[in-house]
Formats: C-alpha cells, sequence, structure tokens
C-alpha cells in the first residue's frame, strides 16, 4: 500500500542489526508513513535524531517501533517515540519505523508422531519449534513465525517435548484390542538436539 515499504533508514541505519538481547535474531527497521497512538510507551518521550532513537530503540528488548512527527526524509531533531507495539495509522506528517526480523526456512522439517500426523518444524539457529501442525492441515498448534514474532519478547512455542503413541482400534465389543494397544510411548525432544 502506499506510504510502506523498505525505504532506506536515515544514515544507513536500514541496514540488518543485531539484538543486543538476543544476538542470533537479525532485524531492521521499516519505514511507515504515520504514527502510533498514545500509550504502549517504552520510555518518555525525547528529543533526539532519529539516528539515536532507533539506536535506542536497539537498547530496550520491549522496543517494537519508533514514531516521530514529520517525512521520510525529516533531519535533525525529532521528538521520537519509542513504542512497544508496531502498526502505524497511515497519517500524512508523520513516519514510524518499525523492527522488521529476518525469518527463513526452517532449520529441520520432522513427520513426529506416526497416526498423529503431526508436523514439527525447527527454527534456525535455535532449533525451537517454528511450527508445529498436522500434515496437509493449515492451522497450527503455535503462533506462525513472522517478522514481528521473530524478535524478542514475543510469545510462542519454545523447546517441546511430545509423547505420542497410535490410538488402539476398536474391536468388535467396541474395546480396545489387546494386541493393538502399544506397550510404550513415542518420546521426541528438541531438547535433545542440544541447540
Amino acid at each position: 500500500s502506499a506510504g510502506m515499504g523498505y525505504v532506506p533508514a536515515p544514515e544507513a541505519l536500514g541496514e540488518l542489526r543485531t539484538s543486543l538481547h538476543a544476538p542470533l535474531i537479525k532485524y531492521r527497521y521499516e519505514w511507515q508513513q504515520g504514527f502510533i497512538g498514545a500509550g504502549d510507551d517504552v520510555s518518555t518521550p525525547r528529543r533526539m535524531t532519529i539516528s539515536a532513537a532507533l539506536t535506542a530503540c536497539d537498547a530496550e528488548v520491549r522496543c517494537r517501533a519508533v514514531t516521530h512527527e514529520g517525512g521520510n526524509g525529516t533531519s535533525g531533531l525529532v521528538k521520537a517515540y519509542l513504542k512497544s507495539v508496531g502498526g502505524a495509522s497511515g497519517s500524512v506528517g508523520w513516519s514510524t519505523w518499525i523492527k522488521i526480523a529476518d525469518v527463513g526456512p526452517p532449520a529441520v522439517d520432522l513427520a513426529v508422531g506416526g497416526t498423529s500426523r503431526l508436523r514439527l518444524r525447527l527454527r534456525t539457529d535455535f532449533f525451537t519449534a517454528q511450527n508445529l501442525s498436522r500434515v496437509n492441515e493449515t492451522w497450527s498448534f503455535t503462533r506462525p513465525l513472522d517478522t514481528r514474532s521473530a524478535l524478542p519478547m514475543a510469545a510462542h512455542l519454545g523447546d517441546v517435548t511430545l509423547r505420542l503413541r497410535p490410538a488402539a482400534r476398536a474391536g468388535a465389543a467396541g474395546l480396545p484390542e489387546p494386541a493393538d494397544v502399544p506397550a510404550a510411548w513415542s518420546t521426541y525432544s528438541t531438547i535433545a538436539l542440544a541447540a
């Protein structure tokens, strides 16, 4: 949509950055036209350059965006608001720089559980759950990993241990067949990967 996109940040700050709080996470700032409304401030608004505001946002683990009055080409001092949420209003005359993390394909894609049809995708660099779903189904047990949820302090499933066994089949009387009831559970754990 108009007013949104990957626009080089002032003073070459559109480059990939490393989270100070989670060094394996890489992100950049994406400019969006508009402001983030009142509330959700990480700190008291201060007058500073846009470059200094983005550096201050880097230092705050809860910071997801910087919003200020002025367009994309604004220079000099601005009243910068460090925000714990993203999503600009689209209003002309305001700018918002939102942290966007790179999300790659999963490091490992595992079919676990046999008849459960579970598929576990593990996140690159972390080997925590990127997605846990059933094969050929569009829903997931976990929040999808996207450019915003990949940042520190986003809620998503971390290490996972699955304990699975096939369901017993009903016999003629509706009771489980003794030969079909497994003696043990199968266990799969991401912790065993020592990630």
